[in-house]
Order: structure tokens, then C-alpha cells, then sequence
């Protein structure tokens, strides 16, 4: 399911794009999870576990799903 422009924010769409440009094709959804671990890394550094990365996909997950369940019941 595809993300509508309307609720797209700047960053993750900005980021997306350039991905794309460079060849490397990254959903929206997959644009907010790379931000997401990339932040937590500069955050974490070499203390970035394995932990860390479960938790993150865990939750960009469970965020994507409320999403489109919300959505889906708007409809």
C-alpha cells in the first residue's frame, strides 16, 4: 500500500528520492526505517546492538500497521 502525498513528511520523501536517484529503490516506508536506524546509530555508535536493531524494526513495524489499519477503517 502506497503512502499518500498528504501524509508524507518532508524528510523521509527527501530522503527517499535522493536514495532513488542513486539507484538504490527505497520505499517510503522503507526511507523512514533507514532514518530511523541511521539516527540511531550516529546516536549509539559502536554500542549499537543487536537489541537495538530488533526494537527499531519491531517498532517501525507496529507504527506502519496502526497506520494502514487507521487508514483502512477510514475508508
Amino acid at each position: 500500500m502506497d503512502i499518500p502525498v498528504k501524509d508524507r513528511t518532508k524528510e523521509i520523501e527527501y530522503v527517499r528520492m535522493v536514495l532513488n536517484m542513486v539507484d538504490i529503490n527505497v520505499t517510503y516506508t522503507g526511507a523512514d526505517l533507514i532514518i530511523t536506524v541511521m539516527d540511531a546509530l550516529k546516536k549509539k555508535g559502536d554500542k549499537f546492538s543487536i537489541q537495538d536493531g530488533v526494537t527499531i524494526l519491531f517498532d517501525h513495524k507496529k507504527k506502519w500497521e496502526e497506520y494502514f489499519k487507521e487508514k483502512e477503517t477510514a475508508a
